[in-house]
């Protein structure tokens, strides 16, 4: 069994709504079997707050680095993006068991990313 990456973003008044939604979607499209590399193998997600300041492009440049980067390699990137929580944000990302990692780009606009089993 593998993994694959996935970047998926909705609108919702709240990340839960956000997230439930997304899954049921990737549901209803891949089915309820499990494996299908998609937010459907998620349990859940840790929310990962804007720094205040943080403009929605600096959001998505955060999220793409976050699949180019290596658990123990996280130093550049903290470097570049010092409000961030990188390592927290490395390691959830990572795990394909874990929650995803959920960005609120801009208001009621929710980011979520990750590795899932397929």
């Amino acid at each position: 069994m593998g993994a694959t990456t996935f970047h998926i973003e909705t609108k919702a008044r709240t990340a839960k709504e956000a997230f439930d939604k997304l899954v049921d979607d990737a549901q209803w499209t891949h089915g309820h079997g499990g494996y299908t590399g998609t937010i459907a193998e998620k349990h859940g997600f840790t929310e990962f707050k804007r720094p205040k300041g943080v403009r929605e492009s600096t959001c998505h440049k955060v999220i793409r680095a976050l699949s180019r980067v290596n658990p123990g390699e996280t130093t550049k990137l903290e470097k570049a993006y010092p409000k961030w929580p990188i390592k927290q944000m490395v390691r959830t990302y990572d795990d394909k068991w874990g929650p995803a990692v959920c960005v609120e780009t801009r208001p009621n606009n929710y980011f979520f990313c990750g590795w899932a089993s397929c």
